[in-house]
């Protein structure tokens, strides 16, 4: 969600790289002192039912109340953070003819994308009375994965393919990091259930069969 507000930046190609990179290393730091924390706590803490609750109740008397609350503020505080986001990224990607052009349709009443809107929340209902928590999890990672992998490969090929193409923002060591990325990729891959592999790879299919049908649509319509 870093990168929705890079049209209000002065210097969005710069200052989104800077801000992802160091959004993901201080967010992976945090964890870890999270989990080292936890462990400290209880060390059985990973067998448990409630690891969040019984984390809680292992610092003070009341903590497992404590931590309850705070879980659901956070989840409430994430999934209307995605839930303002997703459709608008649906309006961009229809907007620039990614997706097809009834997605980017805007309401004349509130000047929001109507349509993108209704779309994910539609679907956003169908996975969540359809699936389990733990199925929409794992599925959820895979999906993420997936993306993840085809941006470590994008950025190989154009170091390859546009090796003088002016970069505002360049990682260092060459191919090291995009190729140790890719790799560990696959591998989280790797650890998914057959199911999970193939429902998310049937959602990204479907993104690039309503992408192609848009590019067509555009040239033709040029």
């Amino acid at each position: 969600m870093a990168t929705i507000p890079q049209g209000e930046m002065v210097n969005p190609r710069k200052s989104v790289a800077i801000g992802v990179i160091g959004t993901l290393v201080g967010v992976t730091l945090f964890y870890m002192l999270i989990q080292v924390a936890a462990q400290r706590l209880d060390p059985a803490l990973s067998a448990s039912t409630a690891p969040l609750a019984d984390a809680g109740r292992a610092m003070f008397v009341g903590g497992a109340t404590v931590m309850t609350i705070g879980a659901v503020l956070s989840i409430f505080g994430t999934k209307s953070g995605i839930a303002l986001s997703s459709p608008r990224i649906v309006y961009a990607l229809s907007f620039n003819r990614s997706l097809p052009g009834v997605l980017a349709k805007i309401s004349p009443r509130f000047q929001t994308p109507v349509v993108a809107i209704w779309t994910t929340g539609i679907l956003v209902m169908i996975l969540a009375c359809t699936g389990t928590f733990q199925h929409l999890i794992l599925l959820n990672v895979a999906a993420r994965l997936y993306e993840y992998l085809l941006v470590c490969i994008a950025v190989i090929v154009l170091r390859i393919c546009a090796k003088d193409a002016h970069r505002p923002f360049k990682l260092p060591l060459g191919m090291t990091i995009p190729v140790i990325a890719a790799a560990l990729c696959v591998w989280l891959l790797c650890q998914e259930s057959g199911s999970q592999l193939l429902a998310a790879l049937i959602a990204l299919v479907v993104g690039l069969i309503l992408y192609a049908i848009s590019r067509a649509t555009q040239r033709n319509a040029n």
